[in-house]
């Protein structure tokens, strides 16, 4: 489907908004929380899926496995993270998070799930349903636009 230049404009205005207020809401979000947006993150993806190589997370997150390292170090070193050898390989560490980060975690989600509320409140259900449903539609062609098969976890 071919879309003229000015609708084109017109959704990369309205996604950089969307973006620009995303940031601003996450920032409320981590206010109360000693961590960065990237840190909780890792400890949010780690806790929905343990026992992950700090690799596989680097690939999925299409960043580096330095980048990664760092945020795994900072996190062990605050007792949130935990990393074990591999039974069959012990020069790679799983990552699981400790009691601790689980309750960082808890936190995150509940002040993330709360702040949704409030943004979507303006919306009625068909609203939010057509919504998702776009978004979701954006994550297929950007994830075939990157070479993804799957879901894109951003």
């Amino acid at each position: 489907m071919k879309h003229t230049d000015n609708l084109i404009q017109e959704f990369e205005k309205s996604l950089e908004d969307l973006r620009r207020y995303s940031v601003v809401l996450q920032q409320k979000i981590i206010s109360g929380i000693p961590l960065s947006r990237a840190q909780l993150h890792l400890l949010s993806l780690i806790a929905d899926s343990p026992n992950r190589t700090a690799s596989q997370l680097a690939s999925e997150l299409f960043v580096t496995k330095g980048a990664i390292a760092q945020l795994i170090s900072s996190l062990v070193t605050r007792g949130l993270l935990l990393k074990s050898p591999l039974p069959t390989d012990k020069r790679v560490g799983v990552l699981d998070v400790t009691p601790e980060g689980h309750k960082v975690v808890k936190l995150y989600k509940l002040q993330t799930h709360a702040s949704l509320a409030t943004f979507l409140h303006g919306l009625s259900t068909e609203e939010v349903q057509l919504l998702s449903k776009l978004v979701d539609k954006i994550a297929v062609v950007y994830s075939q636009e990157i070479g993804q098969k799957n879901e894109v976890k951003l």
